[in-house]
């Protein structure tokens, strides 16, 4: 359904295209609104259901894969770390899949946004800065640890190995990345100034093209950052190739507008075309 899809918006005669047999096959409920990231993860999912699955093709034949896991899953942990003996908690360590990177937009403490923002506030407006912010560590001391974990005063994170209760560290790591890395951005928040779920319209910018290997950390036992059962990449290098826009200023509203490279065009001055509806125009 994807590919005949595609070959009606590239080859037929009308301004669009009528998806209902793509979006059935898919089992999707067009008659809900749905934002963009949940949309993804449906399309996903969607398509990981009926693309089946095959040899993933490392040698085992004992593994499968799918196309949408090939091409759009990376490999992440949240790890508890005890201050004391430095060793990751056996639960959090477990190494689990992702599709996309969610990325706090404008002024975050501790992973929430905070509206205008203050002093302990820091601004993610460019891919580097969100990402770092992504893999932050929060310190787990105290009232801070109990509210974090157990929302109670007298529980605290408790190490296997010192068999004691410590102070910690929690943070998130990424251990391998997709061929095709989905970012998404987090601005629709609840705003604790005015106790209502917002839009956050502060600018970001993404690079053209980005390596992203400094911000991979290899599993013990891994080869340079890739899964331990594949074959490692050298580097994460990528071109930036699709934007989701949401016009609105709201968070119950809006209008959803795609912007899509020509990536058969292989020069820094590729074209870039906006989709809106059956409106499609070259970006100038």
């Amino acid at each position: 359904h994807l590919r005949r899809l595609f070959a009606i918006m590239q080859a037929g005669a009308r301004r669009f295209a009528d998806p209902s047999a793509f979006a059935s096959s898919l089992a999707l409920e067009t008659g809900t609104q749905q934002d963009g990231q949940e949309f993804l993860k449906l399309l996903l999912a969607g398509g990981e259901d009926a693309a089946g699955s095959h040899p993933s093709g490392n040698g085992d034949p004992s593994t499968v894969t799918t196309f949408v896991q090939e091409h759009y899953r990376g490999l992440s942990t949240y790890a508890t770390i005890c201050g004391r003996c430095g060793r990751a908690s056996e639960a959090s360590s477990k190494p689990v899949d992702f599709y996309e990177i969610e990325l706090n937009v404008g002024a975050v403490v501790g992973g929430v946004y905070v509206g205008q923002g203050g002093a302990d506030a820091s601004r993610a407006t460019t891919l580097s800065d969100g990402l770092r912010a992504y893999l932050e560590e929060e310190k787990l001391e105290g009232e801070n640890q109990a509210r974090s974990i157990h929302w109670s005063p007298y529980d605290r994170f408790s190490c296997e190995r010192c068999e004691r209760k410590c102070d910690a560290t929690r943070a998130a790591r990424l251990h391998a990345l997709p061929p095709y890395l989905n970012v998404s951005l987090k601005r629709f928040v609840f705003d604790f100034d005015t106790m209502t779920r917002k839009k956050v319209t502060d600018a970001f910018e993404f690079p053209s093209s980005v390596d992203l290997s400094e911000f991979v950390s290899p599993l013990e036992g891994d080869r340079g950052g890739g899964r331990a059962d594949d074959d490692a990449r050298a580097t994460y290098e990528y071109d930036l190739a699709f934007i989701l826009v949401h016009r609105g200023q709201n968070a119950t509203s809006g209008h959803y507008v795609a912007l899509v490279k020509d990536t058969n065009d292989a020069s820094r001055d590729a074209t870039w075309w906006r989709f809106d509806d059956d409106e499609v125009d070259e970006l100038r």
